[in-house]
This record gives structure tokens, sequence and C-alpha cells, in this order.
């Protein structure tokens, strides 16, 4: 772990709220509306993380209002997912899970190819059921 002066500093993994925690198969309601069960393994996923020294931090534009942090609150203990913070602000951090992300390579043109073909996992997951997804991925 990297040190800062003496003190040994935990590295912060945040996590994405909607898709990553919440599996957000309803799509959008509002800040205050979390409708859905969480994704599968995430309770497992954080625990084991944080066991292995990690501080994990949730981040999500429900944020932006006092009700949709309460809500997160209320979710999170709900389903017994225990983190260490909330984030008002994408945090800076150790690296990010994020449901809607792109890996920047350092190829902008694999890049522009990578934004004009996403799919988040979701849409990817009822492409397949539906028999329209690549067999090839």
């Amino acid at each position: 772990m990297p040190l800062v002066g003496t003190a040994v500093c935990q590295p912060i993994v945040a996590l994405d709220f909607d898709g990553v925690i919440h599996s957000y198969t309803s799509g959008w309601r509002g800040s205050a509306i979390i409708p859905d069960k969480p994704v599968k393994g995430v309770e497992r996923a954080i625990a084991l993380l944080r066991s292995m020294g990690y501080k994990i931090i949730i981040y999500s534009t429900r944020c932006a209002t006092p009700q949709g942090r309460k809500t997160m609150k209320a979710y999170l203990k709900r389903w017994n997912i225990k983190v260490d913070g909330i984030a008002t602000e994408k945090p800076g951090c150790f690296c990010y899970v994020d449901d809607r992300a792109i890996t920047f390579s350092g190829d902008w043109d694999k890049t522009i190819n990578d934004i004009t073909t996403f799919r988040s996992y979701i849409e990817y997951n009822k492409e397949k059921i539906n028999g329209k997804g690549n067999s090839g991925s």
C-alpha cells in the first residue's frame, strides 16, 4: 500500500451505484426511487474487497440531492451492503467500477469506435436473451 508521511493509506475503489450495486433493471425513476434488487454477488464482492484492505466509496448522480443520498443509504442498509462512504462527487481513487465506462487505451481511434458501439452490460444481456447478441463476444 502507498505511504503518505508515516500513515498507511487504504487504496480507494469507487463504485457507481446504478448498474453496479443497484441492478437498475427498471431504469431511471428519479433520484429517490430505487426499485430493483442488488446486482448478484455485490455484497460478497464488496465485503471481500474491504477484507483485502480496500476502502469502498459509492458515487452516483443520485448524490446531487439530499433525498437521493438518503435513499441510497437506506437501500444499502436494507440489503446489508456495507461501504466506507458515499461521495457527493466522483472521488479520486485507485480505480472506478462503472457499468457505463470505457477504458482509455491511449488510442483515440479505438476509443471513438468503443464510444459509437457502446452498450451497457444490461443492454448487452438483453440482446443476448433476445437472440440479437454477437455470439463471438
